[in-house]
């Protein structure tokens, strides 16, 4: 039986690319779990930073990280998320942090949806032409 907060398997499908990166950045890829039963962007670990708590990605590139090591990518990158070049806020509590987060999630859910629908229609329109 798999374990209630385990982290999903990547198929390695590359549904889309979450719009709003900026300039220069390659964007955060929307991953398709295995069996296609559901996708991600990222998921989210609150940690201090320089006595701030922040919202720090665990998925860069696609590839999933630990918390640990995506919080040493995070500060590596000065805080700016190397997938997209924003920054990453700080907060002045773990609530905080975490409302924003909750927030974002739903922005970034609806913005997921547009994209694979946006791909698979690319998808449709381009496939004769391969």
């Amino acid at each position: 039986m798999a374990e209630e907060n385990a982290l999903p398997e990547f198929s390695g499908n590359i549904l889309g690319v979450l719009p709003g990166a900026k300039q220069g950045y390659p964007g955060r890829p929307i991953m398709e779990h295995v069996g296609g039963n559901g996708y991600s962007t990222h998921f989210n670990s609150v940690q201090n930073v320089n006595g701030k708590e922040h919202i720090i990605p665990t998925m860069y590139g696609g590839k999933l990280y630990d918390p640990e090591e995506a919080k040493k990518i995070a500060v590596a990158n000065s805080m700016i998320d190397p997938d997209t070049g924003h920054p990453m806020p700080g907060f002045d509590t773990a609530d905080e942090a975490l409302a924003h987060e909750n927030m974002l999630h739903s922005v970034l859910q609806n913005q997921a949806n547009q994209a694979i629908l946006q791909k698979q229609v690319l998808d449709t329109i381009h496939w004769p032409f391969r």
